[in-house]
């Protein structure tokens, strides 16, 4: 089994804007088959980004936490990762899987056709 994490907000396509994803949908993946098997909570998604200018300093730590719990998964299939949020994903040792497909089921199947040459 792998365990693949995606950003999403419905669970049918991919948040191209991962840091503004509601979620992290985690799917257990089996050869063709995957199941949802967990939802972690985007704490940080940006309800506005004005936010971000009056304290600029507390933004830059955001995703660490994100980053940790990301780590303990085999990959982490997005279209666009943000500087800040790459960086702390890489730190974690995230395995991070870049697609150009948005529907999850094609990314997931993008992604097991690249693990698997």
């Amino acid at each position: 089994y792998m365990k693949i994490v995606i950003p999403t907000n419905d669970f049918k396509n991919i948040e191209r804007q991962t840091g503004h994803a509601h979620y992290f949908a985690v799917y257990d993946v089996d050869g063709q088959n995957f199941t949802l098997v967990e939802k972690i909570h985007n704490d940080h998604h940006h309800h506005d980004h004005n936010h971000e200018h009056e304290h600029g300093h507390g933004h830059e730590h955001g995703h660490g936490e994100q980053a940790e719990r990301i780590s303990r998964y085999d990959a982490f299939v997005v279209n666009h990762l943000g500087p800040h949020f790459k960086k702390d994903a890489e730190q974690a040792g995230v395995n991070i899987f870049m697609t150009k497909k948005t529907d999850i089921k094609a990314a997931i199947e993008d992604y097991l056709a690249n693990e698997n040459k």
